[in-house]
């Protein structure tokens, strides 16, 4: 994870980052990443996955969410190659994803909506777009998540028959429901 997204993944993308060697500005850990998620247990699928749903909670440039599109690819990937990923395990790991998504949005909010518009407009925003370090970050990117979930269930459901029952496929409508809509 550091290879990708902390200091050493900052240095190599950096653009005065020069050296003659290809090797150098290259990165193995996408393919490291797909070969993890190829051969660990479903315990252990958790650990790979937690790490990238606290960065997708932070304020993320186009850089970086380009690179967690391409890291949940791979992990995808190795997951539908995965020996260990044949029983019904799957289908919650998939359903509990999902669910820690939705209790992460479903933050409410403490003011009504009339007396925060009556507080904002009286605040200054001292930040313009000039200032503000992050410019062109956004931070609605929990969708990856769910996008994610739902194409690990979409694939072992397409690759194990005997998954396709109406009692491990109820859980999912609504998810799949609110999916289509937003």
């Amino acid at each position: 994870m550091d290879d990708i997204f902390g200091v050493t993944g900052q240095e190599k993308d950096a653009e005065e980052y020069i050296s003659k060697m290809k090797e150098v500005k290259s990165s193995k850990s996408f393919d490291s990443m797909e070969l993890v998620a190829k051969t660990t247990t479903l315990r252990h699928l958790v650990n790979l996955v937690r790490p990238i749903q606290a960065l997708l909670l932070e304020k993320l440039d186009l850089k970086t969410a380009k690179k967690i599109d391409e890291l949940l690819r791979r992990i995808g990937l190795g997951l539908t190659h995965n020996e260990a990923v044949n029983d019904r395990d799957i289908l919650i790991f998939c359903y509990e994803v999902m669910q820690e998504i939705y209790k992460t949005n479903d933050t409410p909010m403490s003011w009504d909506r009339d007396e925060n518009y009556r507080t904002k407009r009286y605040l200054i925003s001292m930040k313009t777009t000039k200032n503000s370090g992050n410019r062109g970050a956004t931070t609605s990117h929990s969708y990856k998540m769910v996008r994610f979930s739902l194409d690990l269930l979409r694939s072992v459901l397409h690759k194990h028959d005997e998954l396709q029952t109406p009692t491990n496929i109820a859980g999912f409508m609504p998810i799949i429901g609110d999916a289509l809509v937003q």
